[in-house]
């Protein structure tokens, strides 16, 4: 993908031959298709998919074409370059999230080097959650004599502890209590602490759930929560109006910093109706403050509250999120630095007209829908007027040095605009199948695109040049 390589007939040739782990495949002779490309390192990608015999793999994918191939294991996660996690259990689930429950959240493996040789490696009692190139969060379980032996600890890619694996910390003894053994010695977490039901004091009835993993800016949260679920409500609340329900609260127990190694204790609690689940969306600003929102579903116009690492709520701001410490605050028309307090005016045409900001390069990008209904861009600061936003639909940006991307699914085409003129340089047309596309930053001069097909739980995935040409 760099400059001194160049494609002979389909096929990835390198003028500076590269150091590749044995082993290595052809990629255009291996691989039939891919559901899972995610950046590793420059020039390197873990990859998993389907082979010409129609049987799963994990590797990775080196920008000349080669491809080495990880037998025995079911799934690889990035670490730092030359360090691999590879799952061991049968179906491992992508780590890509913002937040899931905790019983899918971690996975059983091992830390391998590129070659596929063991770094750290205690398949069974050992369960991990890669949190950033260099940290993993590390829980152990066992059942013994006097009962369940649970530990928690933090390693890093060279199977070294940052913090030892211990039975006396906050965590695990905040997470003892709800794993399930079986007996071979594997484990996994309980859906919730309880399955009991339980009933208000006005006959309502619930179950309660718990934990979720929210992963940022190389942070993580564990969350325990009362999901205020409705099981079974007596007729007398049939009909009932939701502000007759009683709220459920949500608490963060635990967040841990991997640029810090630093744990943090809280308690940040809100309250929230039983039949609407708010976003459960949490962001840690650049001063250790925690931003979370406190809205429904539905609400395009978020609340947030803002909390210090004590627990203590410090602010609130209504609107929606942009990005690092950015959030646009509808109340009063601005651009808010949430830390300074600092804002930016905005027009009453522009927030009227409002769909999204991003910020790229110090440079806020405001998405409006005209009164024609139709899309517009306008650089705030910088363009007098709105600019018309060719062919774009309702998705996201993706920024790169000098332009960003826009997929319009319905004509399955990629386009490529210069960010300085906001004019369409390159468009891609996706010979992959959809109806749906989602696209991914790769590295400086790809990206990639991930199809999901109608009806199918898997997906495809291809990488392009910004040049519109396909690599895989």
């Amino acid at each position: 993908m760099e400059s001194n390589e160049e494609i002979v007939e389909g096929t990835f040739v390198s003028e500076e031959p590269e150091t590749l782990p044995s082993g290595c495949v052809d990629a255009k002779e291996y691989v039939q298709s891919l559901n899972v490309v995610e950046e590793y390192a420059d020039g390197k990608y873990v990859v998993c998919g389907t082979n010409l015999e129609n049987k799963d793999f994990c590797g990775v994918l080196y920008e000349n074409g080669m491809l080495k191939v990880y037998e025995g294991y079911t799934r690889i996660y990035p670490l730092q370059e030359g360090r691999l996690l590879a799952a061991t259990e049968e179906k491992p689930r992508d780590m890509s999230y913002v937040r899931s429950s905790i019983q899918h959240a971690t996975v059983s493996g091992v830390i391998i080097d590129e070659e596929g040789n063991p770094i750290f490696s205690e398949e069974g009692s050992f369960r991990f959650v890669p949190i950033a190139k260099d940290r993993l969060l590390t829980f152990k379980a066992a059942s013994g004599f006097d009962g369940v032996v649970f530990e928690f600890g933090v390693l890093d890619s060279d199977g070294n502890w940052v913090t030892e694996l211990s039975s006396d910390n906050e965590v695990a003894l905040l997470l003892k209590d709800n794993v399930n053994i079986s007996t071979d010695g594997s484990w996994k977490f309980t859906d919730s602490p309880s399955e009991e039901q339980y009933t208000d004091e006005k006959g309502l009835y619930y179950k309660k759930q718990w934990i979720a993993f929210f992963k940022d800016l190389d942070s993580v949260q564990i969350t325990i929560y009362q999901d205020a679920k409705l099981v079974a409500p007596s007729m007398e609340y049939v009909n009932a109006d939701l502000d007759e329900l009683q709220p459920e609260q949500v608490r963060c127990t635990f967040t841990y910093d991997a640029r810090t190694d630093d744990c943090v204790k809280g308690s940040f609690e809100y309250a929230f109706l039983s039949q609407d689940l708010p976003e459960q969306h949490y962001k840690m600003l650049s001063d250790g403050t925690l931003l979370f929102s406190t809205s429904l579903w539905a609400s395009r116009d978020y609340s947030y509250d803002i909390d210090s690492k004590a627990g203590e709520k410090s602010g609130e701001v209504r609107g929606f999120y942009i990005d690092e410490d950015y959030c646009f605050d509808s109340q009063n028309g601005a651009i808010k630095n949430i830390v300074t307090g600092q804002t930016i005016p905005l027009s009453e045409t522009i927030c009227s007209h409002m769909q999204n900001i991003y910020l790229h390069n110090d440079i806020f990008y405001a998405i409006l829908k005209g009164d024609d209904n139709l899309q517009y861009i306008q650089r705030l600061g910088i363009d007098e007027e709105p600019v018309r936003l060719e062919h774009f639909l309702y998705d996201g940006l993706l920024f790169y040095d000098d332009c960003f991307l826009y997929c319009n699914e319905d004509e399955g085409t990629v386009y490529i605009v210069d960010s300085e003129n906001l004019e369409i340089v390159q468009e891609v047309l996706l010979d992959m199948e959809g109806p749906s596309f989602r696209l991914h930053k790769m590295d400086d001069s790809t990206f990639a695109v991930e199809g999901f097909y109608s009806g199918r739980s898997q997906t495809s995935c291809a990488i392009y040049r910004l040049d519109g040409e396909r690599l895989l």
